[in-house]
């Protein structure tokens, strides 16, 4: 069976309201940030492994390879955005858009997440999810 899941365009996960929600997403999650790597990287590889395929905005595959979640997080192999971004709703919420270096680890969480939630990062103008329902197939 292919499974495809699409992820957010690059406007809208450049955007404060992908870091909102990216947020919000990163505090459900019951586990701490070092783990919250961990997850990324086994839900991708999973759903690579039962043969799913992660798309760009322009259809194009986003490989994703052993590595990409270390390459994503650049030298942060502790974890410290995830707790940065964790902390942003109630204490410190976004001011600037996320720069263009941020879009491959945009990409990768708003990939788990649909994969693994059945939703984006990405929050709709009514604050409410997008579910991805219509881009898994």
């Amino acid at each position: 069976m292919n499974k495809t899941v699409m992820v957010a365009t690059r406007q809208q996960l450049l955007s404060l309201d992908a870091i909102e929600g990216l947020a919000d997403s990163l505090n459900e999650l019951p586990i701490g940030r070092r783990e919250v790597l961990n997850w990324l990287a086994d839900v991708l590889h999973n759903w690579i492994e039962d043969g799913g395929t992660v798309l760009t905005e322009e259809g194009k595959e986003l490989i994703i390879y052993s590595g990409i979640v270390d390459d994503a997080h650049g030298e942060d192999g502790s974890g410290s955005w995830i707790s940065v971004q964790r902390r942003r709703k109630e204490h410190s919420p976004p001011q600037r858009r996320p720069r263009q270096s941020m879009l491959l680890r945009l990409q990768l969480y708003d990939a788990a997440f649909r994969i693994a939630h059945g939703r984006s990062i990405f929050r709709d103008t009514h604050g409410a999810s997008c579910t991805a329902a219509a881009l898994m197939t």
